[in-house]
């Protein structure tokens, strides 16, 4: 049977901005320049799940991405010495800034530019009189 190819692209999914999600897959892959993570945030977005996702290296220092979307995950910082599995932060709530990627064909994907701690609970805003 004869098949036919489909020539497509990728279009960004999600506007530039700030997006309540979480934590639903860290994945550890490697490449020629070795290890690394691929951090799977799940946003909901008009009624459908989106997936962003973002690539970290494996370190952990202070200044390192995947310790500072821990920190943001957790919505505390992260002590000297203390050890986190991947799991105790999935499902966990952040803010996600996402950008838009032009790729070369044209199209367009969605980036994480970064991961803040989630937005406190509604309730607790409904003192603010603005």
């Amino acid at each position: 049977m004869a098949f036919k190819f489909k020539a497509t692209s990728y279009q960004a999914r999600l506007k530039p901005g700030l997006y309540q999600g979480r934590l639903t897959a860290i994945e550890e892959r490697s490449s020629d320049n070795g290890p690394y993570l691929r951090w799977t945030f799940a946003i909901d977005h008009k009624g459908d799940e989106v997936e962003v996702s973002a690539l970290s290296s494996t370190k952990f220092s202070p200044t390192a991405k995947a310790r500072k979307y821990a920190e943001a995950l957790l919505g505390r910082a992260i002590k000297e010495g203390e050890e986190l599995a991947p799991d105790e932060l999935y499902g966990c709530t952040c803010q996600v800034m996402v950008t838009i990627d032009t790729l070369s064909d044209g199209g367009s994907i969605n980036r994480v530019e970064q991961v803040l701690p989630g937005k406190p609970d509604a309730d607790e805003d409904d003192d603010v009189p603005f």
